[in-house]
């Protein structure tokens, strides 16, 4: 992988993202980390609502642009970084984006050092590859989240370039 020249970017949505948004919304299955699906209506409240941070995660490699291929609900729970909605393309599945979108959040999430990073996670029929990422990555089942500490920089991809924008 690290020959493919991987660049993850995420940024805080806007306004123009939303179709991108709404597209995966409804039909994300294996990368869905809560299962659910959102309306077009439904995204727009989730979008509007000032108490979360977006943000909207793109890819590229040497071969060329995945596009946006992903979004994020994240917020802040003392230490504790809160993945509240992650939905992922199977587009970049196996390419540690998701590894490298919970190192950020855990990094740049306003508020103090994070100590954990909890994932809301509900299984479907169709989500186990979420959840092998959460098992992979130490993640452990406590009070209906899936949780994990975490120190600064541990849960970095070397190989992977990370542009926050």
């Amino acid at each position: 992988l690290k020959d493919c020249a991987i660049e993850v970017i995420i940024r805080p949505d806007q306004p123009e993202d939303f179709p991108r948004i709404a597209e995966p919304a409804q039909r994300t299955n294996q990368l869905n980390f809560t299962g659910r699906k959102y309306d077009r209506s439904a995204i727009a409240a989730l979008l509007g609502d000032p108490r979360q941070a977006r943000f909207v995660v793109e890819v590229r490699d040497r071969f060329g642009s995945y596009g946006l291929v992903g979004f994020c609900l994240a917020g802040r729970e003392g230490d504790t970084v809160v993945v509240q909605e992650f939905m992922l393309s199977c587009r970049v599945q196996g390419k540690y984006v998701e590894q490298a979108v919970f190192a950020y959040l855990a990094d740049h999430l306003p508020g103090p050092t994070a100590a954990c990073i909890a994932v809301n996670f509900r299984p479907t029929p169709r989500n186990a590859a979420a959840l092998r990422v959460l098992e992979t990555l130490g993640f452990s089942h406590r009070g209906g989240r899936y949780v994990r500490g975490i120190a600064p920089g541990d849960l970095s991809v070397d190989f992977l370039t990370v542009i926050a924008a």
